[in-house]
C-alpha cells in the first residue's frame, strides 16, 4: 500500500508540476521502460541547516504556500491522507520552526524561513 501513496503523490505531480513550484520532471524511455526524473527540493533553516521534511510535509508546505487560508480538510483532500494525519505533520513542522498558524479559524498559515533549493 505504501508503494501505492508514492505513486499518487508522484502522479499528482507529475499532472501538476506548477503546484509544487519545481521544474516539470524528464521522461525518458531507457533499457524497455519509462525512466521519470523529478527534481527534489530541501527546506533550509535560517542558519543554512537542512531540516529533514518528509514528502509529504514538502508538498504541505507547497499547498500551504499555493493557498495560505487553506483548511486542514482541504489540506488533507490534496494529499490524499486523513485530517488526523494532517494534524501530526503541522505539529511536527511548527515544532522544527518551518510553519505557524495565524489567527484562529479564521486565520492563515505562515511558511517561516523556507528555502527551496
Amino acid at each position: 500500500m505504501r508503494e501505492n501513496v508514492k505513486f499518487n503523490t508522484i502522479n499528482k505531480y507529475i499532472n501538476n508540476p506548477d503546484l509544487h513550484k519545481l521544474p516539470e520532471p524528464t521522461i525518458e524511455e531507457r533499457d524497455g521502460g519509462v525512466m521519470i526524473s523529478i527534481q527534489k527540493f530541501k527546506y533550509k533553516e535560517k542558519e543554512g541547516g537542512s531540516i529533514g521534511l518528509s514528502d509529504t510535509q514538502k508538498l504541505l508546505i507547497q499547498i500551504i504556500d499555493q493557498n495560505p487560508k487553506i483548511t486542514i480538510k482541504d489540506i488533507a483532500h490534496n494529499l490524499n491522507i486523513n485530517t488526523s494525519a494532517v494534524d501530526k505533520h503541522i505539529v511536527t513542522l511548527k515544532k522544527k520552526g518551518v510553519l505557524q498558524r495565524i489567527g484562529g479559524t479564521r486565520g492563515y498559515w505562515k511558511i517561516i524561513e523556507t528555502k527551496v533549493k
